[in-house]
């Protein structure tokens, strides 16, 4: 029997060998410093501008509140026929409408020109002859002096429901007084519609507020009056982050001129704060030289300016100021970034 001889094919194996990993080079040192050295200028050059962009729309924020309350402003007169005062005396004893001095008898006549049928004896006051108007729960014998700040948030916003640093309510929406102290929270509840009792609280129906007031911003710094008379109503600050100096408001009274001293000094613009420095002057449009004289030319004459301070919380001094060309050499810089009702955003964007 013949052996039959298996043929083998000589095959060749169909796995290719397996060709040597590299092995991947690690960065080195040099290189890691090269990217760290182009991210950080990329970022140098891009935080700039988005600071820029963040402080532009936070200005822009400002700017466009200080619109609404300009419209609030013409609200009002649309209401009562007049633009809100920016200097105003409040008597809670009725008894002191009678005073004699001259700011009480300016105080009587806008309140009659605003509230032709206001009772000045507070008649039908829960407690005749007396009325909370400052919601710190007591009757107050001086007067309350209010400027131009103050003014801006009691004509816009009406009277107020109060409450104490505490919550704890001092005046509450409908009149009651479960205790007496300090307020450090406003509620704005607009007017009465009683004729005769307009700063009067109470239900039913109500004259505005005319103006939506943000009551986590309402302060008031005006800690240092003068004796003998009470500056306990709030302010309000602007939206700018640890923003602690309010607007302030000035009216030209119809054009009849911004209120001054015999200095020629603004005092409508007056704080009494021991920490925050008011300017002088409203902004003037004519030659530095007029600047706190009779001869200067305030810009919009015939109504009003509203004043932020901007994020320096600093006003500075006011006074001249040039639309094109913005401040020069006499102005002090802090009041650059100052937002008012004229410019159309910070004052000197430069």
């Amino acid at each position: 029997m013949q052996r039959q001889t298996k043929k083998y094919r000589n095959c060749q194996s169909t796995t290719r060998p397996t060709a040597p990993q590299r092995t991947r080079r690690a960065f080195s040192l040099v290189e890691i410093m090269i990217v760290l050295v182009i991210i950080g200028i990329l970022l140098g050059l891009l935080f700039p501008a988005i600071s820029k962009a963040i402080t532009t729309a936070r200005n822009a924020t400002v700017t466009t509140e200080i619109g609404n309350l300009s419209k609030a402003i013409g609200e009002f007169k649309l209401k009562y026929g007049v633009e809100p005062p920016s200097r105003i005396y409040l008597h809670e004893d009725s008894s002191n409408w009678s005073n004699t001095d001259l700011r009480t008898r300016e105080s009587k006549a806008f309140i009659r020109q605003v509230w032709p049928n206001f009772d000045f004896t507070y008649a039908n006051a829960p407690t005749a002859g007396e009325l909370d108007i400052n919601g710190n729960g007591v009757t107050d014998s001086d007067p309350i002096d209010l400027r131009g700040a103050e003014c801006l948030v009691f004509f816009l916003g009406g009277v107020c429901a109060t409450e104490d640093s505490d919550g704890n309510s001092i005046r509450n929406a409908l009149g009651g007084s479960p205790m007496s102290g300090t307020p450090a929270k406003w509620f704005p509840l607009g007017f009465s519609t009683d004729p005769e009792m307009p700063f009067a609280r109470g239900s039913g129906t109500r004259v505005g507020p005319f103006f939506e007031f943000d009551a986590s911003r309402l302060v008031d710094v005006s800690d240092s009056p003068p004796s003998g008379v009470l500056r306990n109503m709030p302010e309000y600050v602007d939206t700018l982050p640890g923003q602690t100096a309010p607007y302030l408001y000035a009216s030209s009274y119809e054009g009849r001129g911004y209120n001054v001293n015999g200095s020629f000094a603004h005092t409508d613009l007056d704080l009494a704060s021991s920490s925050i420095t008011e300017p002088t002057w409203v902004y003037i449009q004519s030659d530095p030289s007029t600047e706190g004289t009779a001869g200067a030319v305030p810009y919009n004459k015939n109504s009003f300016q509203i004043i932020s301070p901007g994020a320096d919380t600093q006003y500075g001094t006011g006074g001249s100021y040039d639309k094109d060309e913005g401040f020069t050499g006499f102005a002090d810089g802090v009041q650059k970034d100052n937002i008012t009702n004229f410019s159309g955003g910070v004052l000197d964007a430069s």
